[in-house]
């Protein structure tokens, strides 16, 4: 069943006006930062999906989650959190392949809204 992450606020704009008020100049490059990073983890997220690793699956998902904490992409977070979760403790055989295909395809679909959102505080 997959969770209705709508209601989870995409983008906190409020932890960004706070980082550019602790430093203006860092805003943007922790912004691009950000959008390379979240491209490059994606990339090997599917390539973990592909392999059918747990272990990588897991990383990869972490690795979004905490880069999206640190911005303030609360949905992005949370959908990578529930990716990680589908792993934790499962052998990669009893792993539902299909949900974490679709969960997947969410995480990009809001990856692309939260890059578009960023692009407005550089």
């Amino acid at each position: 069943m997959q969770k209705d992450y709508e209601s989870v606020i995409m983008l906190d704009d409020k932890m960004l006006d706070d980082i550019k008020s602790y430093s203006a100049d860092m805003l943007p490059k922790i912004i691009q930062t950000y959008i390379s990073s979240a491209d490059e983890y994606l990339g090997e997220l599917e390539k973990a999906i592909s392999e059918r690793s747990c272990l990588k699956l897991q990383k990869k998902a972490h690795s979004i989650k905490s880069i999206s904490g640190q911005i303030g992409a609360k949905r992005v977070y949370t959908i990578s959190s529930d990716l990680e979760e589908t792993c934790l403790d499962v052998a990669d055989a009893d792993v539902h392949w299909g949900n974490v295909n679709q969960l997947k395809e969410v995480l990009e679909k809001e990856i692309i809204a939260v890059k578009a959102a960023l692009q407005k505080h550089q």
